[in-house]
């Protein structure tokens, strides 16, 4: 018995010795490179591609279980080039042997060396990984039909039997001592967008990882686009769970710093820092505590995302401060407008609370400062895909001429032809033949043809050129292609603008209408705002309705029909007088408190009134009506839009002891000419001697013996009082 024993204990530690030993021997007498080709056979069963070892594989079991793989490459896929879609210099990985039986992964060491992944797409649009997607789709396909069709077989021999085997490698738990990526690079090239990014000289180091234990993070590596390129760090303590589900980063340190170019002259420098949470179960992810600097703007603030598994939502409260905007353009590669203002585009800040979705965005709270301009205000874009959008919003002033184009120096500015059209160097007018349908077939139409819209504007001042409102208030709404602005209303000039427009965009050619009313507006303000001197004065009313089709001002004024009236009331012509020299002169003796050089330098008048009407593009009124002390005068006549702004007009000034004069003006608007029609002035002079006293006839017409070459005198004297005074409004030439 004791020698069976023994015999017993003698064999059991050979066996112990014997297996120790093959422990030990068993790497050094297995060859794992004999199996390259059984493994290169599976990769090429699974994903069609070809593996390719260019160095050994070796496999240690002391004192862990240890896998050191040397350069490896998968073919890319046909048509992208000899590149390999992946490759790897040298790889290495260590396990520990006895928790793999209760499936808790104890990874010792895991380094990657020299990965790099080549994704492109070519121009056809096709990526270089669709044909392994495809490939593993139809797999599975088939060994579904296959599985499906066994399980059919199985059950009708077998109908009760169940078959469950218990067994899985899909590890219950895992720990990572150390994990290292060394210089790895990722490539996308894309030939549809003719641009290349790359991120390479990535590496990754770790803490000691396991679920739901934190552990540093460090990522380096530098990214490349086109032509820029930068270096990229993440530093974070991160924790993640065990199916890398739910993935925390907290104290999130993210920079990049790209070199200086054409673009960017400071550089590109960004840091980041927040705290992360992705949460792929939820489907959500939360930035918090974010903080991003740059030379161009810093950005504080909340943002998070639900439901990215079905239908999105996000929201974010941001605030934007330090805002450089011609800098922050030049960094999106957008243009930098040239302003007149060289200090325009210098400050901006942007503060934001809003909620959205794929089909909707609703800005709860908006502020946005540039330069000296306030604009504050909320809005609600219920949907994307049909545009319907809701707003309110207010500023408080803006200056525009800061942000115009600089004045032109002399030579530049296109010249003037004959007509006053705009011409080039060769004075060849210009022509927009085509601009009609463009304006049709501009996206902003389209979108005018298709949103729903109602909303509010204020703007308590406004600048352009020397033109100033003020108190700015709207009204818009919008829907089925019928957009309205009503009202429209500002304080103009000591006086009030109020305006209803409305545009019918339903069909090719919008259907437009302005109602307009102006009420008191000092003319003498309004022109100094305007043209920069008040060549008129008094105060205005003017009312306006009128209808016209087209987008182009080429178009509109063909098709302009409506009716107006205006009505100017105590003001003055300055520089230039009607009333002749010896009317004056008595008018002086008569008044000594009339200033001879006031009656020189301006026209008064007590009231100018006149109904207008105009019919597919011509302009005509018939009562121009104008009074005045010891003058009046009336007219009518035509102007056409439709051309060249020919005017046809023909009035009459009655001047107190003087015969009426009549007169012409025709020609184009822009140089119109002056003419006296001498036959009805020398009926009028005719009639005035015979039914006036002798003494006062002569001494106000001064005609001496010659009555016909007096009277022809003073009227030509009144045409040319006429003719400086609307030239200096208007411009143009008296007819010799």
């Amino acid at each position: 018995m004791k020698k069976g024993v023994l015999l017993f204990g003698l064999f059991f530690l050979v066996l112990c010795t014997a297996g120790a030993l093959g422990l030990v021997l068993a790497p050094e007498l297995l060859d794992p490179n004999s199996y390259k080709s059984d493994i290169i056979r599976e990769v090429k069963r699974q994903t069609g591609r070809n593996l390719r070892f260019d160095g050994d594989l070796s496999i240690a079991l002391r004192p862990w279980l240890g896998v050191d793989l040397g350069p490896i490459a998968l073919s890319n896929a046909e048509g992208f080039g000899p590149q390999p879609f992946l490759e790897a210099r040298h790889s290495s990985i260590q396990v520990q042997l006895l928790p793999l039986i209760n499936r808790d992964l104890r990874i010792q060491s895991l380094m990657l060396d020299g990965v790099s992944l080549n994704l492109a797409r070519n121009k056809h649009g096709q990526t270089n990984w669709e044909d392994i997607t495809e490939f593993r789709k139809e797999k599975t396909e088939r060994a579904a039909q296959k599985d499906k069709s066994t399980s059919e077989k199985h059950a009708e021999s077998s109908p009760k039997e169940k078959t469950n085997s218990g067994f899985s490698l899909t590890p219950e738990s895992f720990a990572i001592a150390d994990l290292q990526l060394k210089n790895a690079s990722l490539c996308w090239d894309d030939a549809v967008e003719n641009r290349k990014l790359i991120l390479d000289q990535l590496n990754l180091n770790t803490g000691a990882m396991a679920p739901g234990r934190d552990f540093d993070l460090d990522i380096s590596g530098r990214i490349a686009h086109n032509d820029k390129e930068g270096i990229v760090q993440l530093t974070s303590t991160a924790n993640i769970d065990k199916n890398f589900r739910r993935q925390q980063y907290k104290n999130a340190a993210f920079s990049i710093t790209a070199k200086a170019d054409e673009i960017a002259k400071e550089g590109v420098q960004a840091e980041i820092h927040a705290n992360i949470l992705i949460d792929l179960n939820e489907g959500s992810f939360s930035v918090e505590n974010l903080d991003l600097k740059t030379p161009q703007a810093e950005i504080t603030g909340v943002v998070t995302a639900e439901k990215l598994n079905s239908a999105p939502e996000y929201a974010a409260d941001l605030v934007m401060t330090q805002v450089k905007p011609r800098a922050l353009l030049k960094l999106l590669q957008i243009p930098v407008p040239k302003t007149a203002d060289p200090k325009a585009l210098s400050a901006g800040a942007l503060k934001i609370s809003a909620t959205g979705g794929m089909d909707f965005l609703n800005i709860l709270s908006l502020q946005l400062n540039l330069d000296d301009t306030t604009v504050s205000g909320h809005a609600n874009i219920k949907s994307f895909r049909e545009p319907n959008l809701s707003f309110a919003l207010k500023g408080d002033s803006l200056d525009l001429n800061r942000y115009l184009p600089p004045a032109q120096k002399k030579g530049n500015a296109a010249q003037k032809n004959a007509k006053g059209k705009a011409t080039s160097k060769d004075n060849t007018p210009t022509k927009d033949t085509a601009a009609e349908k463009h304006s049709a077939e501009n996206p902003v139409i389209d979108f005018l043809r298709h949103v729903t819209m109602e909303g509010t504007v204020q703007l308590g001042e406004f600048r352009f050129k020397k033109l100033r409102l003020n108190n700015i208030k709207g009204t818009v709404k919008a829907r089925d292609g019928l957009i309205r602005i009503n009202p429209l209303s500002t304080d103009f000039s000591s006086g009030k603008l109020v305006t209803d427009a409305q545009g019918d965009f339903r069909g090719k050619t919008p259907r437009n209408q302005l109602v307009a009313k102006a009420r008191n507006v000092d003319l003498g303000k309004a022109l100094t705002d305007l043209a920069g001197k008040d060549y008129v004065t008094g105060r205005v009313d003017l009312n306006i309705n009128a209808r016209a089709n087209g987008f182009t001002w080429h178009t509109v004024r063909r098709s302009l029909n409506g009716n107006a009236k205006l009505v100017m009331k105590n003001g003055v012509f300055r520089g230039f007088s009607i009333i002749p020299e010896p009317v004056k002169q008595a008018a002086i003796e008569k008044s000594p408190s009339d200033i001879s050089g006031k009656i020189q330098k301006q026209q008064p008048y007590e009231r100018l009134s006149s109904d207008f009407t105009v019919r597919n593009g011509l302009l005509q009124t018939k009562n121009t009506r104008v009074t005045a002390p010891r003058l009046s005068g009336q007219g009518a006549g035509t102007l056409d839009l439709r051309g060249d702004y020919q005017l046809n007009y023909n009035a009459i000034i009655s001047i107190t002891a003087l015969p009426r004069i009549p007169f012409t003006v025709t020609g184009p608007v822009y140089k119109p000419t002056y003419s006296l029609d001498t036959v009805q002035f020398l009926k009028e002079t005719a009639y005035t001697i015979m039914t006036s006293p002798l003494d006062v006839g002569k001494k106000a017409l001064d005609v001496g013996e010659d009555v016909g070459k007096g009277t022809i005198d003073v009227g030509k004297d009144i045409l040319d009082g006429i003719n400086k005074g609307l030239q200096n409004i208007f411009g143009g030439d008296k007819k010799k």
